[in-house]
């Protein structure tokens, strides 16, 4: 047996799940998953069947198990996009798998670990709906965390039009919305905000003040005072903050809030006091959930310009390795020469002038190069 799975062994993963996904869709009975299981897994994984003895009834058996257990995770659209789950069997009872042995002696006999661990299930299942049926997912029983992944996926893979679809639904209607649509609101208003919608925005935030409970009415004026700073208007933003505070007073989400609206308004050592009252308060919480916000706010008090930077580089690897170049970089060359010289005005008093920045000998050469290929006509 080869238990070291090739370089994109995660990658073969993916594909089987977006092929598995688009066979949901379909509504295959277990028996038809499961010859299509048997049939796909040994040409497009053939590494993973190398980690398991290589007696043929030991590969049949292992492949019956593997595409029940797949099947019994995966959202159906026939069971109103949660998972079928196990069917229940007797010790004695012929096996689920149709191999023909009773279940204590086939995929009783050794309990299979899941084969995809926590995956969102749900996101390769939706990927393979067309975007004019997102919208029943909102009236199904699918479960929000998985909705709001799958969005954040692709959202963050770019198809914010595609996010919009499956979260817009959420909150048509007249009927009162919780606190448990929160991670869909935000991601929503992230949608629209890559979409340049800013009515719809402004709109989504006055249905939630009117059908919303407390916490995301709270949740909405967050976003609001985010929004009015970005314009900038710190007025509006702090009477917003406060009535968001007024509705969620032990929201944590309110401490980074104040600082970061602080720090966008210019008063920094405001911003770094409140960072380091906040820190020490939901210190004292001792709660783990709250740590990672403790340790951002006490680099904020420590450092406001690395402290922030710290926040942007977690949430975006692609910033991090750019800022991480940065650092290694060595400093730049100066290239340029900077004179100033004094001369007097009409009153007879001196101030500086100075003059055009003059290029060293090198880098008059490169200027003269690009000037001359910048100049030259473009070519049909």
């Amino acid at each position: 047996m080869n238990t070291t799975p090739p370089p994109d062994f995660e990658h073969q993963i993916e594909m089987l799940l977006r092929l598995a996904g688009r066979q949901a869709v379909s509504n295959p009975t277990p028996e038809a998953f499961m010859q299509w299981f048997r049939f796909v897994v040994p040409k497009m994984m053939p590494a993973l069947l190398e980690q398991i003895p290589p007696e043929p009834e030991e590969i049949d058996r292992f492949l019956r198990s593997a595409a029940l257990n797949l099947f019994a995770d995966l959202p159906m659209p026939s069971h109103g996009l949660q998972a079928v789950g196990q069917p229940k069997q007797g010790r004695n009872d012929p096996c689920a798998c149709g191999s023909g042995q009773k279940y204590k002696h086939c995929c009783g006999a050794n309990s299979m670990p899941p084969l995809f661990g926590n995956l969102n299930l749900l996101r390769h299942v939706l990927d393979a709906y067309p975007k004019s049926r997102l919208g029943e997912v909102a009236a199904s029983k699918a479960s929000i965390d998985a909705v709001a992944d799958t969005a954040y996926q692709w959202l963050n893979g770019g198809d914010a039009a595609r996010a919009s679809a499956l979260l817009e639904p959420y909150f048509s209607g007249s009927e009162p919305l919780t606190v448990r649509v929160a991670p869909l609101f935000n991601l929503l208003m992230d949608s629209w905000l890559e979409l340049g919608r800013s009515t719809k925005r402004e709109r989504l935030i006055d249905t939630i003040l009117q059908r919303g409970d407390r916490p995301l009415k709270s949740d909405a004026l967050q976003r609001r005072t985010t929004m009015l700073a970005d314009r900038g208007d710190y007025a509006g933003a702090w009477r917003t903050f406060k009535q968001a505070s007024e509705l969620n007073p032990n929201d944590p989400a309110l401490s980074f809030l104040e600082v970061t609206t602080l720090l966008s308004e210019g008063r920094v050592s405001e911003a770094q006091s409140r960072a380091q009252w906040w820190a020490a308060f939901l210190a004292k919480q001792r709660d783990p959930q709250l740590a990672d916000l403790v340790d951002r706010l006490r680099a904020i008090a420590k450092d406001p310009h690395a402290g922030m930077m710290g926040v942007a580089t977690s949430a975006n690897a692609d910033l991090q390795r750019l800022h991480a170049l940065f650092l290694a970089a060595p400093p730049p060359a100066v290239r340029h020469r900077f004179d100033v010289f004094m001369e007097e005005n009409e009153h007879r008093a001196a101030h500086a002038v100075a003059s055009a920045f003059v290029p060293d000998a090198d880098l008059a050469k490169l200027e003269k190069r690009w000037q001359k290929s910048s100049a030259r006509p473009s070519q049909a």
